[in-house]
């Protein structure tokens, strides 16, 4: 009986005594959640947010209207890069950008943070931007930017340097945008009034591609065509220059023989464009038509002339009712967007905002010379843009309508992938081109060389050709 009652106090002291220690055990953790100090409660033992990791810039702009642009820089991003392209001859040294970035970040150069759309920035040379993500970690961009080709307005400046030439002026399409358009110097020897994009020059024979693209456009529009005859009664100029009958083989000159320079004239004895500076353009188609034989049969023989194209000019006027210079705006330029496009003003006249000319080879630029005269093969006064927007009217590219078909300009030099053609007078000197099909370019200056006339023209269209062939990277945007 003992023995019992000894064992069944044994187990209620045991039981007692596993209470109690669960109590104390509850006791302590209980003291130990309201204990601050505690490191089982510890904020970093708790595994706290650092922050995202994440560091990139998502947007990356630069705005005309921030930075007194005509045009926002064209950006290219790359692999942890940017290379922008700024319109030329923008102050790059106070820049603003607009950017984005990955949510918490930050950007800085240096440790200078860059608020988008107010912090300037000076893009003059290589910029390293770097995004801080929430977490502190970095992720760095280098920033490239261009704004004139340096290196080809450095060429141009050497010509003007050899040719002692007052002033250049230069326009550059790729794709039918205009990618590049600079000027450089002065209108004027003496230095009074700079050159800009809006300058206008003489073209001299580069108003030849304009007068045959108005004449290409009478034959798509059905008005002509290239094969019809000029003179004569069944020619479309009928008898109203010279006087029948005509001379040998005259009433055979058809439109085509006038664009591709085998009319059968030359200029033996002298161009007649260039004599008898007072006389209409009438009285010089009369005095050539009455006095002057065709030297070879039409169609036979290249011999450059100046001539036929004031003849293409009348062929103009015949079938239109129009002066020529009227229709090549109205139905040329105007739809081409070009607006200050003219033909010459007589003598010492000069059209707003149009370089000056200086002597050159002993000749007087506008009293030495019938200018206006000249219309269709030399007259017109132009801008480099003026005569690229032009030029991407008739290209063949699909980007901008054009206004002559491929099956129009298929004809002539002018529907081919490569071409190039020149303008030469005392006091000016021009070149248009297009290369590959891909590129159209136009460069004039205020001057010609005594010695060799056709050596500043030879080192304009080589120059232009090696800087478009030569150069890697172009911008997207269009200065048009």
């Amino acid at each position: 009986m003992l023995d019992v009652l000894k064992t069944s106090k044994n187990i209620s002291t045991m039981r007692l005594f596993k209470y109690l220690s669960i109590f104390v055990l509850a006791l302590l953790l209980a003291c130990s959640s309201n204990d601050d100090s505690s490191p089982m409660m510890n904020d970093d033992d708790m595994g706290q947010d650092p922050g995202s990791a994440a560091n990139l810039i998502t947007n990356f702009a630069i705005p005309a209207a921030a930075n007194n642009m005509p045009i926002d820089a064209d950006v290219q991003a790359g692999n942890n890069t940017f290379k922008v392209f700024f319109p030329p001859n923008v102050n790059r040294s106070a820049i603003v950008v607009n950017y984005e970035l990955s949510p918490g970040a930050q950007l800085f150069i240096g440790a200078n943070e860059i608020v988008s759309g107010e912090t300037p920035i000076n893009f003059t040379s290589s910029v390293t931007l770097t995004v801080v993500a929430e977490n502190g970690d970095e992720n760095n961009y280098t920033v490239t930017s261009e704004g004139n080709f340096t290196a080809l307005d450095a060429a141009i400046e050497n010509l003007r340097t050899q040719y002692n030439a007052p002033g250049f002026q230069l326009a550059i399409v790729k794709n039918e945008k205009l990618v590049y358009a600079n000027h450089y110097g002065n209108a004027d020897v003496a230095g009074t009034q700079s050159v800009t994009d809006a300058s206008l020059f003489r073209i001299a024979s580069v108003s030849k591609p304009v007068t045959v693209i108005a004449i290409l456009k009478l034959v798509q529009d059905g008005v002509i065509g290239l094969n019809d005859t000029v003179f004569g009664a069944n020619g479309i100029l009928g008898t109203d220059y010279g006087t029948a009958p005509y001379g040998t083989n005259i009433e055979n000159i058809q439109v085509i023989h006038l664009i591709d320079h085998v009319s059968g004239w030359t200029n033996n004895p002298f161009d007649p464009m260039f004599a008898n500076i007072n006389w209409s353009q009438e009285q010089v188609i009369n005095d050539i038509v009455n006095n002057r034989p065709l030297e070879t049969v039409p169609g036979a023989t290249y011999y450059y002339s100046n001539f036929g194209y004031c003849v293409l000019g009348r062929v103009v006027e015949k079938v239109t009712g129009m002066s020529y210079v009227d229709y090549v705006k109205d139905q040329i330029l105007s739809p081409s967007g070009i607006t200050t496009m003219q033909n010459a003003k007589p003598g010492t006249e000069t059209w707003p905002n149009e370089v000056e000319y200086y002597s050159q080879e002993n000749f007087n630029p506008y009293t030495d010379m019938n200018v206006p005269r000249m219309d269709s093969h030399g007259g017109w006064v132009a801008s480099a843009t003026d005569l690229a927007k032009l030029l991407v009217r008739v290209d063949g590219g699909n980007a901008v309508p054009d206004i002559l078909t491929s099956q129009t300009t298929a004809v002539n030099y002018i529907g081919v992938s490569d071409w190039w053609f020149a303008g030469s007078l005392p006091g000016t000197s021009s070149v248009v081109g297009k290369i590959a099909g891909e590129y159209n370019y136009v460069i004039l200056t205020n001057t010609r060389p005594s010695t060799d006339i056709f050596a500043i023209i030879t080192d304009m269209q080589q120059l232009m050709q090696s800087s478009i062939e030569n150069r890697s990277s172009w911008p997207n945007y269009d200065l048009f």
